[in-house]
C-alpha cells in the first residue's frame, strides 16, 4: 500500500511503476543497475590432489563477482600469499588466481585455502594436497669389480629410482665429477635411454690422443671409450634427491697388453753415403710402449742427437749416413707386459771418398802456422774401398801415405806434418783421396807468420764488400771487441 518495490534477486534491467485513481494514472520508468555482488568461486568446495615430489603443481581458483574479487591463498604452513606477489621464488599466485608451486617437496603437503573477496563479501574453497616421495635407491650392487681389456669400451650402469627422480653423478678415479650428458676429455657415443646408439661423434683416433673419453647418459650409465692402464681405480656413482642420497662403488681393473710392432714390408735398405734414411717402428701396447733403438755399435739411444733423430711415433731418421753406419738397427718397444722388436739392415754404398767428413769433391781451406814451429794438417778420409791418400807439395812433389822424411811426414791416417816451418812453406798443399768410386781433393792454403815480439807492429788485412757496406768487428781472444766503422779497415795495430 505504501508503494514500495521489493526485489528478492537482483538483476540488471528496466522497471515500470504505474499509479492510478479516479482522476487518472501515472507511469515511472526505473533503470536498475547492480553496483556490487559477493564473490563466487566456480571450483569445487573441496578437492583432493596427489603430486610427486620434485614436480610442479597448479591449483586453480576461478571466481566471479562485482567488483572483480581479489584472490589470496592460505598455504599449508599458514602463510598468506596474495595475487601476483611471489613467495620465496617458488610459490606464485597467477593473474587468474591459480596457485603455482615449483618443485614440490614433502613439506608442502596439507590444506590450501583459496579466498576470493570484494566489498560485497567473500568465498572460499579448500584443496588438500598429498605429496608422494621416496629416497633414492641404486638398483645395482653397492660394490662391483669390472675387468676390462686394454682399448675396450666399458659401460658402468647406475640405475637410480626414487621420488623425486634422483640426480646421478659419477666421481672418477682421479676425483673428477661428471654429470649426465656432460662430456669429459673426443671419442664419445650418444645413446637414447634404451641404450640404442643414434649418433657417433669423433670416433677413436690414436693420432690425436685421448680426449672426451667419458660420458654419463641421462639413465646414469657411465660410458668409457677405449680403456687404458691409466684409468684403473675406483669409480663412485651418487644418486641424490631431496629425501637423501645413495652411492655405489665400482673398481675397474685393466688387463695389460704387451707391445706389438706392425711388421714392415721393407727391412733392407741400401743407401748412398751422405744420404738420409728413416726406419719406422709403429708400436701399440698398454701402457704405451717406450721406444729404444740399438745401433750397429750395440749402443742404445732413446733420444735425438746430432745425426740420429727419434720421432714421436718411434721412427728413427739418420742424417748423412756414413760407411760406419752399415749394420743392423733394432727397434725395441717395451712396457711392463713385455717387449717386441723389429730389425732393419742398412748397407751404405760408398761414393767418392770423404775428407774430414766434408761432402764435396773439392774443398779449399785456409790454415796458418808460426815460423819455426810444427804444423799438423788433417786429411782424415772415409770411403769403401778404403781410399788411397796422397799429398802434393808446392814444388809438385807427390808424397803417398805413409811417408817419413826428415822435415815432412805423411802419417798413415793422412795427416801432413811439417816440422820447423819456413817462410817458403807459405803455399798450397793438396791432399788427394782416391778409390774406385772417385776422387776428392782438399786444398790447404798455408800462411806462415812470424812470431811477434812485444812492442812490434803487425798489419792485419780484412777485406769485405756488400751493399749496404758491412760493419766490421775485430775480435781478439780474451780481449775486448773492436768495432771498426770506416770502410778502410786495413791498418796498423800495436800489441
Amino acid at each position: 500500500n505504501s508503494g514500495k518495490l521489493f526485489i528478492s534477486s537482483l538483476f540488471v534491467g528496466f522497471c515500470y511503476v504505474y499509479r492510478s485513481n479516479e482522476h487518472g494514472s501515472a507511469r515511472l520508468l526505473l533503470t536498475l543497475s547492480v553496483v556490487a555482488y559477493a564473490p563466487k568461486i566456480t571450483e569445487p568446495r573441496l578437492k583432493d590432489i596427489t603430486v610427486h615430489a620434485g614436480y610442479p603443481v597448479e591449483m586453480r581458483c576461478r571466481s566471479e563477482g562485482r567488483p572483480s574479487p581479489s584472490i589470496s591463498w592460505l598455504l599449508s604452513n599458514r602463510t598468506l600469499v596474495r595475487s601476483r606477489s611471489p613467495f620465496n621464488g617458488r610459490v606464485l599466485v597467477q593473474a587468474d588466481g591459480t596457485l603455482r608451486i615449483k618443485a614440490v617437496t614433502v613439506y608442502d603437503r596439507g590444506n590450501y585455502k583459496c579466498v576470493a573477496s570484494n566489498p560485497a563479501g567473500m568465498d572460499t574453497v579448500i584443496v588438500r594436497m598429498r605429496v608422494v616421495a621416496s629416497p633414492p635407491v641404486i638398483v645395482e650392487e653397492k660394490h662391483e669389480t669390472i675387468r676390462g681389456k686394454v682399448r675396450q669400451n666399458l659401460q658402468l650402469p647406475c640405475t637410480a629410482v626414487g621420488t623425486p627422480q634422483p640426480t646421478v653423478t659419477w666421481v672418477l678415479f682421479d676425483g673428477t665429477e661428471i654429470s649426465p650428458l656432460q662430456f669429459l676429455n673426443t671419442k664419445l657415443f650418444v645413446f637414447t635411454n634404451d641404450g640404442t646408439m643414434v649418433n657417433s661423434v669423433l670416433q677413436a683416433d690414436d693420432r690425436g690422443g685421448r680426449r672426451r673419453r667419458y660420458i654419463v647418459f641421462d639413465n646414469g650409465t657411465l660410458y668409457y671409450n677405449k680403456v687404458g692402464m691409466a684409468e684403473e681405480g675406483d669409480y663412485t656413482c651418487y644418486a641424490q634427491n631431496t629425501l637423501g642420497k645413495d652411492e655405489m662403488k665400482v673398481r675397474v681393473t685393466v688387463v695389460t697388453e704387451a707391445p706389438h710392432i706392425k711388421k714392415q714390408q721393407q727391412t733392407f735398405f741400401k743407401v748412398p753415403s751422405g744420404e738420409s734414411v728413416t726406419f719406422d717402428c709403429p708400436a701399440v701396447g698398454e701402457p704405451k710402449p717406450r721406444i729404444l733403438w740399438m745401433l750397429p755399435s750395440n749402443e742404445f739411444i732413446a733420444f735425438s742427437s746430432l745425426r740420429f733423430q727419434m720421432h714421436s711415433n718411434g721412427s728413427l731418421s739418420i742424417k748423412q749416413v756414413r760407411l760406419a753406419d752399415s749394420g743392423e738397427f733394432t727397434c725395441i718397444a717395451r712396457n711392463p707386459a713385455g717387449d717386441d722388436t723389429i730389425t732393419y739392415q742398412l748397407v751404405v754404398v760408398s761414393g767418392p771418398p770423404l775428407i774430414n767428413g766434408l761432402y764435396s769433391n773439392k774443398t779449399t781451406i785456409r790454415e796458418s802456422a808460426v815460423k819455426h814451429t810444427r804444423k799438423l794438417i788433417d786429411c782424415a778420409t772415409e770411403g769403401l774401398p778404403k781410399p788411397h791418400i796422397m799429398w802434393i807439395m808446392p814444388d809438385n812433389i807427390f808424397l803417398n801415405a805413409p811417408y817419413y822424411g826428415s822435415r815432412i811426414i805423411v802419417h798413415r791416417n793422412g795427416t801432413l806434418e811439417i816440422r820447423h816451418v819456413r817462410a817458403s812453406d807459405q803455399a798450397n798443399f793438396i791432399c788427394v783421396a782416391r778409390n774406385d768410386a772417385g776422387e776428392t781433393i782438399l786444398v790447404v792454403n798455408l800462411e806462415v807468420t812470424e812470431m811477434l815480439k812485444s812492442g812490434s807492429t803487425v798489419i792485419l788485412n780484412c777485406s769485405a764488400s756488400g751493399n749496404p757496406p758491412p760493419q766490421t768487428i775485430w775480435v781478439m781472444l780474451f780481449f775486448n771487441v773492436i768495432h771498426v766503422v770506416s770502410n778502410q779497415i786495413a791498418g796498423i795495430y800495436e800489441s
